[in-house]
């Protein structure tokens, strides 16, 4: 049996200062979202327990935050005027896609290979065929794929710990669903490293035909 995923989208208050530090810090938004679908008695596992993954989106306007969760997400555990919430089911989504079905898909990730046990970014390689290579695996033949942007997320647990660094792509396209419980999985629990800080977190959506 499949558990569906919750979605919520925030659209951050630009006057909150809570929200202001989570943009400029991927530690202390990373506490906000698991304030937000994590009730204390998950213990220490509580965002894989709970499936959580978010991805921190900016526009012209303003900053949106989609958080994605096994769990249902409590907004009053989030700080004071943090911003506008909406929550949603996903089963609507999840009872359409199927093997066959064509997509659209976002993943913002982080496109390593590794040496050992050492994720490395080789200067040099196209963070293209990271994806290329990894999609048919996640159930998903791509169509068309393109990088819309890349950054880097940052962020301190405090002002002494090291530095979080995550380099990251964005990837965009259309796809045909090959293996729909794989897909299923990879969008439920997300794709490559840093899903703590708001990366592998795979969006779809039915492509619509004219």
């Amino acid at each position: 049996m499949f558990a569906t995923p919750t979605l919520t989208q925030i659209v951050l208050n630009p006057r909150s200062r809570a929200a202001a530090r989570d943009v400029r810090n991927a530690h202390k938004l990373h506490q906000t979202v698991l304030s937000l679908t994590c009730p204390p008695e998950l213990g220490d596992n509580a965002r894989q327990t709970s499936a959580t993954l978010h991805r921190l989106e900016t526009t012209r306007d303003n900053h949106v935050l989609l958080v994605q969760s096994l769990t249902h997400p409590d907004p009053d555990r989030l700080p004071s005027n943090y911003g506008a919430v909406a929550t949603k089911p996903m089963d609507n989504l999840v009872g359409q896609l199927d093997t066959g079905v064509r997509v659209r898909y976002r993943l913002r990730a982080t496109p390593v290979r590794y040496n050992g046990h050492k994720p490395i970014i080789q200067p040099g390689e196209d963070p293209l065929d990271w994806w290329t290579q990894r999609a048919p695996s996640r159930g998903l033949e791509l169509h068309t794929t393109h990088i819309t942007h890349t950054g880097t997320i940052t962020g301190r647990k405090n002002p002494d710990a090291p530095r979080i660094v995550h380099r990251y792509a964005q990837y965009e396209g259309t796809a045909t669903i090959t293996d729909r419980d794989t897909l299923l999985q990879a969008i439920t629990h997300g794709i490559g490293r840093g899903r703590a800080y708001g990366l592998g977190l795979l969006s779809v959506a039915l492509l619509k035909t004219e």
